[in-house]
């Protein structure tokens, strides 16, 4: 790597230390800046709502899709929708007429939809381009042209109309009265609406997210599939009393007067039959509208019953998909394993250990991650691994950029209780980081003389010195880890000169540090009760860009990391 590059790498770390003002205004000493913290405002305030874009903040009387509001208010129209399709649906089904309160609820959900209807004619939208449109104008007359009528049919109380008299003549039958009712079902059209907006779906799907509500593919699916059951059924149980025929699927089934429970559940077995293709036909239309209502149920039927059956299929395979990538490893692994000879026991520990690294080196991640410009795939990989940088000591302080070298690099690893993670003698190959679990140093009889938690990291003291492990490591519980190796640790600190030199001199620091807490152990002396005196290490002349030098001091008695003052 050039000097120029790196000095510049050098150069973009400079603010990385500031003088620290919290004792008093004229102290010379420097701390290093919160970098997780800085850098979680930046990603989250750089994105820029629409309404304090400066390209739209002069235009009044708009609603854009981005309000949080907008988003909150089309969730409660869903719900009304959701209301719409179970409890109103079952009392137009079965109930002649509604009671006082449930007529003042109906009123009221009507009313709601109106002001949707209002709000719509100042809502921006994406036209084909992609592009908002923000023009009043533009706005009402595409809404006119789309959805206004189809909104308006599905508020307008055609209940008040049909109950009323213009002298002794009534505005409308008395016999198809019970049909405006229906009418009202017009509104659930608007769940096409919804559907061919799948960015506003995304937004709900966010938005419950953050209320800790979790809606998977097959939690959408099953629940459309059972609200589409329910509804046909009513519509199916509603039949006979909206035809005035006495040959209706009800009195051939002979339950007219039955209660209503046995009416609906011989309307369901009724559609699940048509709808899945059975057709045992024990229940059939009678009449010429329960046949123009059964071709229509049996026509969009196939439809949904298609689209439900490849939807199952398409999430069955791509849960299958990591199965099958891990079937097929364990076979080979399997057939090495019988032709090498290895024993049980190691063939055991290979296969879990692959079971893990494959489970947890999620490919469709890597493949978002491949789809997407550099450099917002590098912020997504910041946040998906922010609680490994917020928690693990090693990336404290440490440069962004170096940090999202670092990431590229790291693999899963698991390790059982009583597993030793690398003996003394063992090639020097990796860095630890713990992410949950606890690994002990052991010298013989497995006496421990110094233990790493989550949040830790290990095997760094002897990554730039040795050759060889100098001690032994073993884990006290099931513990998950993250592996980097050596040498790509050490390209990486090609661009971070300043950077190296600090670590090393933690490293040997730590590396002396273990060696008196185990010759202290050996000899029965309590660790806490070892005081080193302070060593200093001053930089290069070359890279010293402080004009300083660094104090480690150590405090054996809580940690393995050294505390770093900067004079």
């Amino acid at each position: 790597m050039s000097d120029h590059n790196i000095q510049t790498n050098e150069d973009e770390d400079k603010d990385l230390y500031q003088p620290d003002t919290r004792s008093n205004a004229n102290s010379n000493q420097l701390v290093r800046k919160n970098l997780i913290t800085e850098f979680d405002i930046d990603i989250d305030s750089e994105i820029t709502k629409f309404r304090r874009s400066p390209e739209y903040i002069n235009h009044q009387c708009l609603i854009y899709p981005d309000d949080k509001l907008k988003t909150t208010w089309d969730l409660f129209i869903v719900l009304l929708i959701f209301y719409t399709i179970t409890h109103y649906m079952f009392r137009v089904a079965f109930n002649d007429f509604d009671e006082d309160h449930w007529v003042i609820l109906d009123y009221s959900i009507d009313f709601c939809f109106f002001i949707d209807c209002v709000f719509t004619f100042f809502t921006c939208y994406y036209s084909n381009s992609t592009n908002l449109v923000i023009n009043h104008k533009a706005i009402a007359k595409n809404y006119l042209k789309t959805w206004f009528f189809v909104d308006f049919l599905g508020f307008f109380p055609f209940e008040v109309f049909a109950n009323n008299r213009v002298g002794n003549n009534n505005l409308f039958f008395d016999e198809i009265k019970p049909l405006y009712r229906i009418l009202r079902m017009i509104k659930l059209v608007r769940i096409f609406k919804l559907w061919n907006n799948p960015i506003k779906i995304q937004e709900m799907i966010d938005f419950l997210h953050g209320c800790n509500i979790s809606l998977s593919r097959m939690r959408i699916l099953l629940l459309s599939f059972i609200l589409f059951c329910h509804l046909m059924t009513c519509f199916w149980c509603m039949l006979p009393r909206s035809y005035y025929a006495r040959n209706n699927w009800e009195t051939v089934y002979n339950i007219q007067d039955a209660g209503i429970f046995q009416k609906y559940l011989a309307g369901f077995y009724w559609l699940i039959t048509t709808v899945c293709t059975i057709g045992y036909g024990d229940i059939a239309p009678r009449n010429d509208l329960e046949i123009a209502v059964a071709i229509v149920v049996m026509s969009g039927g196939v439809f949904f019953y298609s689209y439900t059956i490849s939807s199952i299929t398409s999430i069955i395979a791509s849960a299958n998909m990591q199965n099958s990538m891990i079937e097929n490893n364990t076979g080979i692994l399997s057939g090495i394993a019988s032709e090498y000879k290895l024993t049980r026991q190691f063939h055991k520990r290979l296969n879990d250990a692959l079971i893990y690294n494959l489970k947890e080196k999620r490919a469709d991640f890597v493949t978002v991650l491949a789809s997407l410009p550099p450099k917002v795939a590098s912020r997504l990989k910041y946040k998906m691994n922010h609680k490994l940088i917020e928690n693990n000591k090693f990336f404290i302080d440490k440069p962004y950029n170096f940090v999202q070298r670092i990431l590229e690099f790291l693999s899963p690893y698991k390790a059982e209780t009583g597993e030793y993670i690398y003996k003394e003698g063992d090639p020097v190959d990796e860095i630890y980081f713990v992410l949950s679990g606890n690994v002990a140093f052991v010298y013989e009889h497995d006496v421990i003389y110094e233990s790493v938690k989550a949040g830790g990291y290990f095997g760094d003291a002897e990554i730039f010195l040795c050759e060889e492990r100098e001690t032994c490591v073993k884990c006290n519980e099931r513990t998950k880890m993250l592996t980097l190796d050596r040498e790509r640790l050490l390209n990486v600190l090609k661009d971070y000169e300043k950077l190296k030199v600090e670590m090393i001199i933690v490293s040997m620091i730590k590396r002396k540090q273990l060696k008196k807490n185990s010759i202290m152990s050996q000899s029965e002396t309590p660790s806490e009760d070892v005081n080193i005196s302070l060593e200093e290490h001053s930089f290069p002349d070359d890279q010293n860009s402080l004009g300083g030098s660094a104090n480690f001091i150590i405090d054996c008695s809580s940690t393995l990391e050294p505390r770093v003052a900067w004079d």
